[in-house]
């Protein structure tokens, strides 16, 4: 004599169940994929326009991966203030004798 299941209980193989949590959590994991890289490219961004150095990256990273509020803080900083100037400030000549040669044999 095998007991009464209970209306509640149901049966399944584990492999089944595995994939049924599996895809209740993929929307999670998607949304967590899509703001780091959303995350990235706002960093990213920052470093290109000057509002944080190069060497910060990944400590920016980390905390907008902890606190998605502190975008606000990001996209509040100055542009242009980074320690490494990305702008280019002068060049030499006019483009034409890039080769040493041609200052000691001119055409």
């Amino acid at each position: 004599p095998h007991p009464e299941p209970h209306p509640d209980v149901v049966h399944m193989p584990a492999a089944e169940l595995d994939a049924l949590r599996d895809a209740a959590t993929a929307p999670e994991r998607y949304a967590a994929q899509q703001a780091a890289a959303e995350h990235e490219q706002l960093v990213i961004a920052a470093v290109r326009d000057g509002r944080i150095e190069p060497r910060h990256r990944d400590s920016w990273l980390q905390v907008l991966n902890a606190d998605p509020a502190a975008i606000v803080d990001l996209l509040g900083l100055p542009t242009g203030r980074s320690d490494i100037p990305l702008d280019e400030i002068g060049h030499a000549g006019n483009g034409d004798d890039e080769n040493p040669l041609t200052r000691l044999w001119p055409r």
